[in-house]
């Protein structure tokens, strides 16, 4: 894996703010004794899941050269950094269509 294939963060995106809005959005820094040049900081959404259980969820956005590892048969790597295995899961959202881009 190479710099270029880490995904980068982007701000929390209006449609997941709408989606989760007893969350509250906070910025979450890397943990104590690292850099922020090796971990950045993350804009996420906090709170508690529709099944009671403590949550964030921040949000990225793959560039052309992710997405075309992807279609040509590449992987995601989750890689969380705690003492143990958490629960996670992952989203895929629609991008919601600009009017008059897709003949609407």
């Amino acid at each position: 894996m190479t710099d270029d294939m880490c995904m980068n963060p982007i701000p929390i995106p209006p449609e997941a703010a709408s989606a989760r809005a007893t969350c509250k959005a906070l910025r979450i820094g890397p943990p104590r004794g690292v850099s922020d040049a090796d971990c950045g900081t993350v804009e996420s959404l906090v709170g508690i899941s529709p099944d009671g259980y403590p949550m964030y969820a921040n949000y990225w956005r793959p560039t052309k050269a992710q997405l075309e590892a992807l279609a040509a048969g590449g992987f995601i790597e989750l890689i969380q950094y705690a003492p143990r295995m958490t629960m996670h899961s992952m989203t895929v959202w629609d991008v919601p269509a600009v009017e008059g881009e897709d003949g609407r």
